[in-house]
């Protein structure tokens, strides 16, 4: 969503009157870019481990709040019914490697909050810092105990920032 939202923003500034960039990168590494490329690999030949791997990879996600697991299932089980959109999404993504949105970032001109969270294994603190560094006088806040949930994990504290964030 975050990579989606500052293409956006890239792209067409005028619609855009304020961001908020919760969890998100704007480049992934080869190994980041490999695991998207086996995704959509899997999707491309329909394999019947799909579920599966699916369901593997939001465990993964969830690991810092097991509680809120079987709701992140159930949710990502709605959004892959028809998994050729995740497919999409993870193309986009492992293309992020060969062009990242880092040397595009000085276009976005709408106010901008970005929050990382401190245990996020998918896009850790410092992804959010070089997103911060170039986005010209945005705000940047880390959730703290907290994993890449951080909507889940943290609301209130999310709503909190970006509340503060809108209010200013």
């Amino acid at each position: 969503g975050g990579t989606i939202a500052m293409r956006a923003a890239i792209d067409h500034p005028q619609r855009v009157s304020a961001l908020a960039l919760v969890a998100t990168s704007s480049r992934v590494g080869r190994a980041a870019a490999d695991w998207y490329r086996q995704r959509v690999e899997i999707v491309e030949r329909n394999d019947p481990q799909l579920r599966e791997t699916l369901d593997r990879d939001t465990a993964e996600v969830y690991a810092e709040s097991p509680a809120e697991l079987e709701e992140g299932l159930m949710i990502r089980r709605q959004s892959t019914t028809d998994p050729r959109g995740y497919g999409n999404a993870c193309a986009a993504m492992a293309a992020l490697n060969a062009s990242p949105l880092d040397p595009e970032l000085d276009r976005i001109t709408a106010p901008t909050l970005i929050v990382a969270s401190e245990r996020d294994k998918h896009c850790p603190p410092k992804a959010a810092e070089i997103i911060a560094a170039g986005i010209k006088g945005s705000r940047f806040e880390v959730i703290p105990d907290a994993g890449h949930q951080i909507p889940v994990e943290k609301p209130r504290e999310l709503a909190r920032s970006m509340i503060s964030f809108l209010n200013d």
